[in-house]
């Protein structure tokens, strides 16, 4: 379900959600001087290599990188849930934002539209967002704190809401009504010409359920997608992990894969969490050990 929100919230959602690389990939297109010299370098590529080595071996697996990508994700959001907060906590200002304000901001970036199915889309909207507030007030007192309102607007904090919002995105595309997405409706009347669906589709059952497109409602497949596509350029020795000395043997053409872009985020902003760190509800989803080359855990 299409969703309206103010340019902050925007933000942030694009900060920690599947939009991530795509949004990335347009700001670089609007800016080719940027995207011109905005390259990770081999120092901040060690310097995450050595954050995602938790055992300390020299080796980095893809469930270490995902794990650490996952923290910089949370990391993110607490950082923008400020400038967040500040828009939409407009009468009064008292640090919290209530049910009208955060309605009042989603009207203001809603364009005018007659169109009917608009309209009810609209409607619909209003109505899945009433019932996500309800769900992120958890003491109940009618205003949203920062941790509150960051279990609201950023994917996956807290699993409930997020499951609310993704079983609305699935109803809206699911024509037939079966509970389920085929690939047709998945891409919108429209079926890709890559593997993605057949990747999404854990179970093999030629559809994609609730539990599939959270994954990709939440970012964590294209992620993984992104930093698989790293360890097929650098793993040379195809064990399952990375050295430095591999990540530096590939280092001049990283920038070609998606991977990228989510190494430059994590550059940015692999610091240490501060002391009023929000402690997040919900964890990663469980990892898959990586395989060797014939196939074995």
């Amino acid at each position: 379900m299409a969703t309206i929100l103010s340019s902050m919230m925007k933000t942030l959602l694009l900060l920690s959600s599947m939009d991530g690389v795509t949004y990335a990939l347009n700001i670089l297109d609007e800016d080719d001087d940027y995207g011109a010299r905005e390259q990770i370098s081999i120092e901040q590529l060690n310097r995450i290599h050595t954050k995602c080595d938790q055992n300390q071996d020299g080796k980095a697996s893809l469930p270490e990188l995902l794990q650490f990508g996952e923290s910089v994700r949370k990391r993110i959001a607490e950082k923008e849930i400020d400038s967040v907060m500040t828009e939409i906590d407009t009468d009064p200002r008292d640090g919290h934002a209530s049910l009208q304000e955060y309605m009042d901001d989603l009207e203001k970036h809603q364009p005018p539209d007659e169109d009917s199915d608009a309209v009810n889309l609209h409607v619909d909207m209003r109505n899945l967002e009433l019932k996500k507030f309800k769900m992120a007030d958890a003491d109940e007192d009618g205003v949203l704190n920062r941790t509150e309102l960051i279990n609201m607007v950023s994917p996956g904090m807290n699993d409930k809401i997020f499951e609310v919002s993704t079983l609305a995105e699935l109803q809206q595309k699911d024509t037939d009504g079966d509970g389920v997405l085929s690939e047709e409706e998945f891409w919108a009347g429209s079926v890709g010409t890559d593997s993605e669906f057949q990747e999404l589709d854990k179970n093999g059952d030629g559809v994609i359920d609730l539990s599939e497109l959270k994954l990709w409602a939440s970012g964590w497949y294209h992620t993984q997608a992104a930093l698989q596509q790293l360890f097929n350029l650098a793993d040379a020795d195809k064990d399952g992990f990375l050295t430095t000395a591999e990540l530096e043997d590939v280092y001049t053409t990283i920038d070609t894969t998606d991977a990228h872009y989510h190494l430059l985020q994590w550059a940015s902003n692999d610091g240490e969490p501060p002391e009023s760190s929000i402690v997040f509800e919900e964890q990663a989803p469980p990892l898959e050990e990586p395989e060797n080359e014939d196939g074995e855990l």
